[in-house]
């Protein structure tokens, strides 16, 4: 099949909005991982010298931990929505204006998906954004999941 004979997926939209109970758990999974880093960070530095470091220090730096995780768990109001043709975000608190993105699944879990969030043109070190989305808040789930796949098919074929 042809690229020209190749339908377009349909336009469609969805939002995200922010989810407390999935934000306290990826928070509370970014700081343990944090934390066994530290701990592991501790105890490799505590053997080689001890009389430099003590437990005092691994709470110091379990707080920028703390701070990134939560950040990092934050899900905030945004538009994605599909044209036919190109991706598009806008931030629904930063401003009105939308603008042309990549997207990139990361994970597909059936009922949760990861997404990559990218803006065209994607500078060097551009910002990336994680979106993770859930079937239950999202009404086009399988309008979704099938656009992503076939975007992401059209992509890889020359």
């Amino acid at each position: 099949m042809s690229a020209s004979s190749q339908r377009a997926a349909a336009a469609f939209r969805i939002d995200t909005r922010p989810a407390p109970r999935f934000q306290r758990q990826l928070a509370l999974l970014v700081v343990g991982l944090a934390g066994l880093a530290l701990s592991s960070l501790y105890l490799t530095l505590q053997a080689h010298a001890p009389e430099l470091f003590r437990f005092w220090l691994l709470l110091v730096a379990l707080a920028p931990a703390l701070v990134l995780a939560r950040r990092a768990a934050q899900i905030r109001p945004r538009q994605l929505r599909w044209d036919g043709q190109a991706w598009w975000l806008q931030d629904q608190l930063a401003s009105a204006e939308e603008r042309q993105v990549q997207v990139e699944l990361l994970f597909d879990f059936d009922a949760y998906l990861l997404l990559r969030v990218q803006a065209v043109p994607s500078r060097l070190l551009g910002a990336r954004i994680y979106i993770p989305l859930a079937s239950a808040q999202q009404a086009q789930w399988s309008h979704l999941r099938a656009c992503l796949y076939a975007t992401r098919s059209a992509l890889a074929s020359p």
